[in-house]
C-alpha cells in the first residue's frame, strides 16, 4: 500500500505510531481553511453524491508529501495513515485541493447551484476497499472514511 499523509493534531497523538480511531464519527469535522458556508454547501453534494458527507466524515489526506506537510505547523504534525478494514475513499484527479480551488474560482457569497455545479465538473470518485494506490498516486486531496486508521509520526 502506497503512503498517504496528513497533518494531524499533535495532542491526539499519543505514540509515534498507533490506531487514530476516525474523531468524525460522532462529530463532525470542521474546517481548518474553507468558510462554513462552502463546506456546508460542498458536504451535503457529497451527501446527495454518494450518500455520505465527505467534508465533515472523513480524515484528509495526500500521496503527494509536500502536499501535506503545507497543513503541519507548531500544532500539527505529518502522519501517514491507512485504513483497518473497510473503507471508502473520495477523490478528484482534476483537484489537487478543494478549498485551492474554491479560491481560485472565487464566488462569494456562495450559491448552491454555482459550488454544485463546480463540484460535478471535478468528477470526485467514490472507491470503496480498492484503488487506494490510485488515490495515493493522484497527488490530490482524498477523503478518507473507515472506522479505524494505522498511523506513523513521519517526523
Amino acid at each position: 500500500m502506497k503512503k498517504i499523509f496528513r497533518a494531524h493534531r499533535l495532542s491526539e497523538l499519543h505514540e509515534q505510531q498507533g490506531i487514530l480511531v476516525n474523531p468524525y464519527l460522532k462529530i463532525a469535522r470542521q474546517p481548518r481553511d474553507t468558510s462554513g458556508e462552502l463546506h456546508r454547501l460542498a458536504d451535503a453534494w457529497f451527501e446527495q453524491q454518494f450518500d455520505l458527507g465527505f467534508r465533515s466524515k472523513t480524515l484528509f489526506g495526500s500521496g503527494n508529501r509536500s502536499e501535506a506537510e503545507h497543513y503541519c505547523d507548531e500544532e500539527h504534525v505529518l502522519i501517514s495513515i491507512e485504513p483497518i478494514d473497510d473503507y471508502v475513499l473520495c477523490y478528484s484527479p482534476k483537484c489537487r485541493d478543494m478549498f485551492d480551488h474554491f479560491q481560485r474560482v472565487g464566488r462569494h457569497p456562495w450559491q448552491q447551484d454555482f459550488v454544485w455545479q463546480e463540484m460535478k465538473s471535478l468528477q470526485y470518485q467514490l472507491v470503496n476497499n480498492t484503488s487506494w494506490d490510485a488515490a495515493a498516486t493522484s497527488n490530490c486531496e482524498i477523503m478518507m472514511y473507515a472506522q479505524k486508521f494505522k498511523y506513523r509520526r513521519e517526523d
